[in-house]
């Protein structure tokens, strides 16, 4: 078997595994649409936006722990860079809420957003770290209970109350640090020797990276921000709608990233031209057919599906997410590329691609939003800015690999 069906075969195991995964959080999407009000939702949305570009702060460090964690054999290196991970992401965190008592009155939502962003940033680190020491049948497991539980919880207190989108946030980031602090202390109890793993160079070693994906946590946040600035909570409350509906279509996109991850991270890849243009023609050629089968498949079924499901309440949202579709293509599409920029150590090149992204949808955004309140339009520019984000880092791998020499 040649190494891309390997990849491909471990990559459908790990999508396969996914399902019942994704079937749980596209239910609870659903609940929150019916459940809560409009404004509400609105409210949610904007907060959540929020909730994202501060857990964004952080993600650079993860992907190097998850890089690493996948390349160790031992099970007490591979906890020690996920417990490193787990660290460093509550230390932003903690950072992050003394700064914000500062500036926001509301303390109470505010500490449900940093609960929150502790326990999801803490449960996707334990759930990545699961899939890289291949751990599988457990991170289904984790997965599938912590979504089952906030489902059940989110049932039980709409019988009672009105739910208001602070909380969300509350029910959520409990039930995940629950899950966090079992496993933790689960996995504390197997590990035979503690080791020293120093944080410090390895975030001077991977400064750029840990950049990058800051600024790409402003990138995927900020047409919220101007969303919510130039229209009411009703009309951010339809983008939202479309917006989950545009994010429940990448469900898959985080497992296939992974395996790509884990794959281009192996011995043999930095530096290989042909290893890393055999693997990326091989994507393209069994990717797009699916992927443009699926973008089709989706635009004619929204409708139908999406209308019974969330109700007349959002049907515009419907007409958001088909323009959002054309984006979610691309970003399945052109999923390798970043993994390969940073298998070549092109951190420049990706800041630079996160700056000019970032940029280049505010200016979008803005501009559009000055002129026109139709939402649908607004999810066509979305698409465009998601398009330029992945062929501008296409141009940057393909400039890399002809200033090498290596095309």
């Amino acid at each position: 078997m040649s190494k891309f069906k390997q990849f491909l075969t471990s990559t459908l195991a790990l999508v396969s595994i996914e399902l019942p995964i994704k079937a749980t959080l596209f239910l609870t999407t659903i609940l929150l649409i019916r459940l809560i009000p409009p404004i509400q939702y609105g409210q949610y949305t904007s907060l959540l936006a929020l909730a994202t570009l501060i857990i964004s702060l952080g993600g650079g460090i993860q992907v190097v722990m998850i890089r690493r964690c996948a390349v160790q054999q031992s099970f007490d290196l591979q906890w020690g860079y996920i417990l490193l991970s787990l660290k460093f992401q509550c230390f932003i965190l903690m950072l992050a809420a003394i700064i914000g008592f500062f500036f926001i009155k509301d303390v109470f939502s505010w500490a449900g957003l940093i609960l929150y962003c502790i326990g999801v940033s803490g449960f996707t680190i334990l759930c990545v770290g699961h899939q890289a020491i291949k751990r599988l049948r457990t991170y289904a497991f984790i997965g599938i209970a912590r979504n089952l539980l906030v489902i059940l919880i989110i049932i039980m207190l709409s019988n009672f109350v009105v739910l208001r989108a602070v909380n969300i946030f509350y029910i959520i980031g409990l039930i995940s640090i629950g899950f966090l602090v079992v496993f933790l202390s689960m996995y504390s109890s197997k590990v035979q020797k503690e080791l020293n793993i120093e944080l410090l160079p390895i975030i001077k070693e991977n400064i750029s990276l840990i950049v990058y994906y800051a600024f790409i946590g402003a990138y995927t946040q900020v047409d919220i921000a101007l969303v919510s600035y130039f229209l009411p909570s009703e009309q951010v409350a339809i983008y939202g709608v479309g917006l989950r509906y545009y994010f429940v279509s990448l469900l898959l996109l985080p497992p296939i990233v992974n395996a790509i991850r884990i794959h281009t991270s192996m011995d043999g890849f930095e530096g290989n031209a042909k290893k890393q243009l055999d693997f990326l023609n091989n994507w393209f050629r069994h990717a797009i057919p699916a992927i443009v089968l699926f973008g089709i498949v989706s635009f004619y079924l929204s409708p139908l599906v999406l209308g019974f499901l969330n109700g007349p309440e959002y049907s515009e949202s419907i007409r958001v997410f088909r323009y959002m579709l054309i984006g979610s293509m691309a970003m399945y599409i052109f999923c390798p590329i970043v993994s390969l920029l940073i298998t070549n150590n092109r951190y420049s090149a990706l800041i630079l691609l996160a700056i000019l992204s970032t940029l280049f949808k505010s200016l979008s955004f803005w501009f559009y939003l000055s002129f026109s309140t139709d939402l649908a339009f607004v999810g066509l520019v979305f698409s465009i800015s998601i398009i330029f984000y992945n062929l501008f880092s296409f141009c940057q791998y393909r400039y890399f690999l002809a200033k090498e020499s290596f095309v």
